[in-house]
């Protein structure tokens, strides 16, 4: 079989597939053409060529155990690798278009996400529902539940502010349909009963649709999301009450380059304050200069660019106080979300003003690292200042953590190389069934 079939067939098929029809194809090729096969970009790390030794159930074994345990590094679809200064604590697709659709339509665990942290699928589940009242923030949209017209930008308007973008207005959504399943979803109490498998997890869900909307959810949001829970780790001076959610990376490709501009010019860390139903948005597209356009929500006083500050109370007051959602969260009934923002401070693009609000002009100079999130009950850190949360400390000792855990090299800017959840959900689409996922 010439490897350009065996190459096209590889990228079409399952990660497993295609790991398996490689090895196969080249155990069976001659000499001469396997030697000048080149090896796959999930296997041409770590001197695997020189392991292979021509039998096929050895190659298959060392290439197996080598691509689980660097998964995580690689997209999940095509296998192309993430740039080599990131590690991830996930398994995501890269940016092409192709592998985030096939991710979050058919290979997103909602079993994984649940066994990894059910109160962070809660809380993404409470911000998908506070979205759903305000159509354009419910971006990215699930493609089930566009009414007619799916040819569209993947984030609708967010991708293009100036209200020229195809197929994006709220005629085309679905909207009704998204809050009759928001309010039918289970609690996650019952949720996270069900996770033993995705087969037993979509016949707690009240559809297919409700399960395939949770999916979606859940796999289009591209952070490494832990939740801060050790005294030592957790940002001081907040309400113990206050649920902190650390983004240890971004998507691939972003992260990549947000780091590039920082090593040139250094970061700081500034406070972010929106409403509770443009989380959802935020959490998947980053923060977008929709200044003078339809998307602005508050003045521009100081110049186009999004609007960070020093202080939480300047920040606080723009979420518009506490809001509800149709999925009730566990932190209560009404909640409140700051983020807290790296940015590259770099003259061309970042302004500081002589209030304490930092203008970023370049939503690519920007990386939620924080989310903060309040409930009513909790006293809000109205007076805190971003110097006294220890921010960028915490935040490596963080991630150092993450990675020892993880069973890493100790490296603080590495979270790769050991104990990923790599699980899968096969679809057999002949039989129409779900296998249960794999976990290693």
């Amino acid at each position: 079989c010439p490897s350009r079939v065996v190459r096209e067939a590889a990228i079409r098929a399952e990660p497993a597939g295609a790991l398996v029809l490689e090895v196969v194809a080249r155990a069976a090729a001659p000499a001469a053409v396997a030697a000048s096969w080149p090896l796959p970009d999930w296997a041409s790390d770590a001197g695997l060529a020189a392991k292979l030794s021509g039998n096929l159930f050895f190659d298959l074994w060392l290439c197996v155990s080598h691509f689980f345990r660097r998964a995580a590094q690689h997209c999940l679809v095509c296998l192309q690798g993430h740039p080599a200064d990131l590690a991830r604590l996930r398994c995501y697709p890269c940016a092409k278009q192709f592998c985030m659709f096939r991710y979050e339509e058919f290979l997103s665990s909602v079993c994984a996400e649940l066994d990894r942290d059910a109160q962070i699928v809660e809380l993404q589940l409470v911000l998908v529902a506070a979205a759903a009242n305000d159509p354009h923030m419910l971006e990215p949209f699930p493609p089930q539940f566009l009414l007619n017209r799916e040819v569209r930008a993947r984030s609708g308007v967010v991708d293009d502010p100036s209200g020229k973008a195809i197929n994006a207005g709220a005629d085309n959504k679905d909207m009704q349909a998204i809050r009759s399943i928001v309010c039918r979803l289970p609690p996650i109490s019952a949720l996270k009963d069900a996770a033993t498998s995705e087969s037993r997890l979509r016949e707690a869900m009240p559809s297919q649709d409700a399960y395939r909307f949770v999916q979606f959810v859940l796999g289009s949001c591209p952070l490494g999301l832990e939740q801060v829970r050790l005294d030592e780790h957790r940002l001081p001076l907040l309400p113990p009450s206050c649920l902190q959610l650390a983004a240890l990376h971004g998507a691939p490709a972003a992260e990549h380059a947000f780091r590039s501009r920082a090593a040139r010019h250094g970061t700081g860390f500034a406070f972010h304050g929106s409403p509770l139903s443009k989380w959802y948005s935020i959490m998947r597209n980053g923060l977008r200069v929709f200044s003078d356009t339809g998307l602005m929500t508050s003045g521009a006083v100081h110049g186009s660019g999004v609007y960070l500050a020093k202080a939480s109370s300047t920040s606080v007051h723009y979420c518009n106080g506490f809001s509800g959602s149709a999925y009730r969260c566990s932190v209560g009934e009404y909640l409140q979300v700051l983020g807290i923002l790296e940015y590259v401070d770099d003259p061309e693009v970042c302004r500081h003003t002589s209030g304490g609000d930092v203008v970023v002009r370049d939503a690519d100079a920007m990386m939620l690292r924080y989310i903060l999130v309040y409930g009513q009950d909790g006293s809000a850190p109205l007076m805190v200042r971003i110097e006294e949360l220890e921010v960028a400390q915490r935040y490596a000792k963080l991630k150092q953590a993450c990675a020892q855990r993880a069973g890493a090299t100790g490296d603080a800017g590495s979270l790769g190389g050991g104990d990923f959840d790599l699980s899968f959900v096969f679809r057999d689409e002949r039989n129409k069934r779900t296998h249960t996922h794999t976990r290693l």
